[in-house]
């Protein structure tokens, strides 16, 4: 999961998922129950943040031949 600064809400990538795989499909409904209900203002920014670093996208822009490997590995 990497998590990229673009304007103007940002941006999630999900990379790396098993496409023959159905447990999210087969969960979903729990899943949505069990996070619809989580508030950033209790769980903490900083905590999500930290989970989740957030990756500047302007190194896409100037590195783009290394888009795949800045997404798979965050770096």
């Amino acid at each position: 999961v990497q998590v990229l600064d673009c304007e103007p809400t940002g941006l999630v990538a999900v990379t790396g998922l098993d496409r023959y795989s159905s447990v999210l499909s087969e969960n979903y409904d729990a899943i949505v129950a069990e996070y619809s209900q989580l508030s950033l203002s209790e769980y903490g920014l900083h905590k999500l943040w930290t989970l989740f670093p957030t990756l500047n996208s302007r190194i896409l822009t100037e590195r783009r031949t290394e888009i795949p490997r800045i997404l798979f590995d965050g770096r």
